[in-house]
């Protein structure tokens, strides 16, 4: 119990911050009528790490 209070209060933020709470995945959706080039720079700018 005391683990779940901490937690509570805060006091475990920085080991929470590294956790992962699910897999990670992708997305698929519709461009929507989009011109190819401006997919195709999306897409790039997304493989890019910021």
């Amino acid at each position: 119990m005391k683990k779940i209070d901490d937690m509570r209060h805060g006091r475990h933020c920085v080991f929470l911050m590294h956790v992962h709470l699910w897999s990670p995945s992708y997305f698929a959706g519709s461009c929507g009528g989009a011109p190819l080039e401006t997919i195709k720079q999306y897409i790039q700018d997304q493989e890019t790490p910021h």
